[in-house]
């Protein structure tokens, strides 16, 4: 919400999640458009930075995470047209050199898929990641917790020079 010195409202507009050090922004000063800025640019114009138009739409897995008693098979799907899933079955941050999705994933034991897209529009910004763990054949009677990261160990070991930042 947007307000004059008075409290009176003078615009509102509804923000949407953004990746680490990315902002949402006019495009230009006093424009009625928005866009995602991949360099933000606090306490200045925007009118020479570029903005990208959006994310694209985030791939969605058929299956639910968690604990399934046989091996699965897993299809991932995105509404995003003009644009490929990339994926990876290790933990890893899909990036646009992992595989391309083109075929239903086999699962046979625990693994964690992570999948993303990309679009072939310039203007539009690659996708958030979706991404589940499947543990198969195990199960357990305390509750479990699958975590994955980059720097995980030293984070969850550390001397506090690492912060998380996102949601559990």
């Amino acid at each position: 919400m947007f307000s004059n010195p008075d409290g009176t409202l003078i615009e509102e507009h509804e923000l949407a999640i953004t990746r680490k050090d990315h902002s949402r922004g006019r495009v230009e000063n006093g424009s009625e458009e928005w866009g995602i800025f991949v360099y933000p640019t606090p306490g200045s114009s925007n009118n020479s930075a570029t903005a990208y138009t959006r994310y694209a739409e985030k791939p969605v897995m058929d299956k639910v995470a968690g604990f399934h008693p046989l091996p699965i098979t897993v299809t991932i799907s995105c509404n995003e047209p003009n644009s490929q899933i990339h994926y990876t079955t290790d933990g890893a941050k899909p990036i646009s050199t992992s595989p391309v999705y083109t075929d239903p994933i086999n699962v046979s034991e625990t693994t964690i898929i992570k999948a993303l897209a990309i679009s072939n529009d310039p203007d539009i910004l690659r996708g958030l990641t979706d991404f589940n763990t499947y543990f198969i054949g195990i199960t357990h009677e305390l509750a479990v917790m699958s975590t994955s990261a980059a720097q995980l160990d030293n984070l969850l070991n550390g001397n506090q020079s690492l912060k998380p930042f996102g949601t559990i």
